[in-house]
């Protein structure tokens, strides 16, 4: 890669602009590739501008490529343009390479710039650019420079800006460090330990219990809580549908058909015996009799001898087989077992060896009649599936002249239902409950068109959207029962914390927790840094904010709790651990920082002088991404 030049930088300032960064990284790329332009028009040179300054069209590809490689390796799928489009990527790739250009644009106007020397010692050590020795191999650079459709002047103006936005970045930068009482008082917050006491308060210790709430009091927590109770925006959709169930009736199958199936099952209808076999091979077949001796002898056993060889159980794991798999001898040995153990020694495919057999699944012979109701079952549905398929063409050539949902159940089979659909809630029946379903019914507005869509299971519909209700807040009447619950459960709550008021006056006046009635707990060494998610949750958000010796009471829907901060231990900061967390902290400091006030100054810079962007540059880009 090529290096910036960090002469009296501070240590960690050349992470301090993932931006500029990431344009040494296109230069980088290609070496790799990442400038190779197969695949989108190699004249184009930009996707925009801001200002005088070029948005390079090769960088974007390259780092937008690298970036969706990174995703697939992460994630060992795939990553396509269409993905990377949806979750932002694009964007943001898009953004940095703009930003760079803002930066670049900068150092133009403020007349920065770098001599021949400086371009020449950052493009030298760039491997792509190297020979066998490792010396700049002129050759190999215009060679890279011509396949992928740049010039050398070209190229080495875009390495010019660069370098003169990295001289600004370090004339902006250079001194910036945070005070040292940040990174400490940071560090006294998140690692102070705390020991805390805790019991909850059980409702046993009530005089009376509450009484059940009134109207009024019914009323007030309905509205107060009215989120719970307001339905979303929902679309009211009728949608017609058809399954391979719903064709079934016009399948016929003959008996050469169904013989026809079942010859082609064979295999699943007529199964030979099959044996779940690990294998372990010998040098030869004395030391294989030596072993099995020993394992009837109990002195070892064949998990044993896998484990002194190294091995794991997927090293001599056969899986389930039949005979055939093995050699006639080997067979012929573990076939002839009555039961599972082990069988040998015998010559195999890898010479003298033990076989273990550990599970015996006998053949099974199932017969044409015994497998007709199943063969029936399951060819007409496929048979149905393929009528469906052959339904599509006319059932989309109706809909296109002019055919509604209605026309379409009333002239073929297929059927036709409503939902209430709220993009929440998946309802129990087909195709409703199908996630093409659910797609379409979030795309669909009034007044589309219906289109047939076929799902991964095999039916296809096609739906209308006839009326949007708004968001509106359920009646009392229709949610009364949960609101009487609700605030019958308010009323508890709060006469607990009524009395854990009363018990932490005592517990402040020197009462113990046993002498209040209480079971306490306690737990020592409690930090923000590694809270103890098993603590109450009322009492894990309370106690962090109380000083030694503060009391509270923290209430929540499943009761509450008096609780004591015992003690506050501040962080030793003088040990080894807390000197490398206070450079880690000023270090990651200074770069937040930092990428704040590069952000700040390209957003500016983009304002000023403008930003131009070739979508037809951009979308060339993405086509080639696809």
């Amino acid at each position: 890669m090529a290096k910036r030049d960090t002469t009296d930088k501070p240590k960690g300032k050349s992470k301090l602009s993932n931006i500029l960064v990431l344009v040494l990284l296109g230069v980088l790329l290609l070496g790799l590739g990442g400038y190779g332009v197969t695949g989108f028009n190699t004249q184009v040179r930009s996707v925009g501008n801001v200002g005088e300054t070029p948005i390079d069209a090769a960088t974007y590809h390259g780092l937008l490529r690298q970036r969706m490689d990174q995703v697939t390796q992460q994630t060992g799928e795939a990553m396509t343009f269409a993905e990377a489009e949806q979750m932002g990527l694009a964007q943001a790739v898009l953004q940095q390479v703009v930003s760079t250009a803002a930066l670049q644009e900068t150092a133009r106007r403020a007349d920065l710039s770098v001599g021949d020397a400086e371009v020449a010692r950052r493009i030298a050590q760039v491997p792509a650019f190297q020979g066998m020795n490792g010396e700049f191999d002129r050759d190999a650079y215009r060679d890279i420079l011509d396949r992928s459709g740049r010039t050398v002047a070209g190229f080495e103006e875009s390495v010019r800006r660069e370098a003169a936005a990295d001289l600004l970045q370090r004339a902006l930068l250079n001194g910036l460090t945070p005070p040292a009482i940040y990174g400490e008082t940071l560090l006294g917050y998140v690692g102070e330990a705390r020991s805390v006491s805790w019991a909850a308060i059980p409702e046993t210790l009530l005089e009376a219990q509450p009484e059940a709430p009134t109207e009024e009091e019914v009323q007030a927590w309905y509205e107060a809580n009215a989120d719970q109770f307001t339905l979303p925006e929902r679309k009211q959709i009728t949608y017609a549908w058809l399954s391979a169930e719903m064709m079934l009736d016009q399948v016929e199958l003959s008996d050469a058909d169904l013989r026809a199936g079942y010859e082609a099952r064979s295999a699943e209808f007529s199964r030979p015996e099959r044996r779940m076999v690990d294998r372990l091979g010998f040098a030869d077949l004395d030391a294989a009799q030596a072993a099995l001796e020993a394992i009837e002898a109990g002195e070892t056993s064949f998990d044993a001898l896998i484990a002194d060889r190294g091995l794991a159980e997927g090293d001599v794991d056969l899986g389930t087989i039949t005979r055939g798999v093995l050699t006639p001898e080997a067979g012929e040995a573990v076939f002839a077992l009555e039961d599972t153990g082990i069988a040998g020694p015998v010559m195999s495919a890898v010479g003298p060896a033990l076989f273990r057999v550990n599970a015996i699944m006998t053949a099974q012979e199932t017969s044409f009649e015994e497998a007709l109701p199943q063969l029936r079952e399951e060819m007409a549905l496929a048979r149905a599936a393929e009528l469906i398929r052959g339904e599509i063409d006319p059932l989309d050539d109706e809909l296109a002249g002019g055919a509604t949902l209605e026309d379409l159940a009333a002239d073929t089979p297929m059927q036709t239902g409503t939902v209430t659909w709220d993009g929440e809630t998946v309802p129990s029946d087909d195709p409703a409950a199908q996630p093409e379903f659910m797609n379409a019914a979030a795309a669909a507005t009034e007044g589309d068109f219906p289109e047939i869509t076929t799902t991964e299971s095999g039916l296809v519909f096609a739906l209308r959207v006839d009326a949007v209700l708004p968001s509106e807040l359920r009646p009392l009447e229709e949610v009364r029962a949960e609101a009487e619950e609700g605030a019958a459960a308010q009323k508890r709550a709060d006469a607990l914390a009524a009395l854990g008021d009363t018990l932490k006056s005592r517990l402040d006046a020197g009462e113990d927790f046993a002498a209040l009635g209480l079971e306490p707990q306690s737990r020592d060494g409690l930090t923000r840094q590694a809270p103890a998610f098993d603590l109450p949750g009322p009492v894990l958000q309370t106690l962090y904010d109380l000083e030694a010796g503060e009391t509270a009471v923290a209430t929540g829907p499943e009761g509450a709790w008096l609780l004591r901060v015992d003690g506050v231990t501040p962080p030793d900061m003088t040990t080894a651990d807390a000197r490398a967390a206070l450079e880690q902290v000023r270090q990651e400091t200074t770069m937040a920082v930092a990428d704040d006030i590069l952000n700040q100054l390209a957003r500016e810079e983009t304002q000023k002088d403008g930003l131009d962007l070739n979508q037809t540059a951009l979308t060339a880009i993405h086509n080639a991404l696809r």
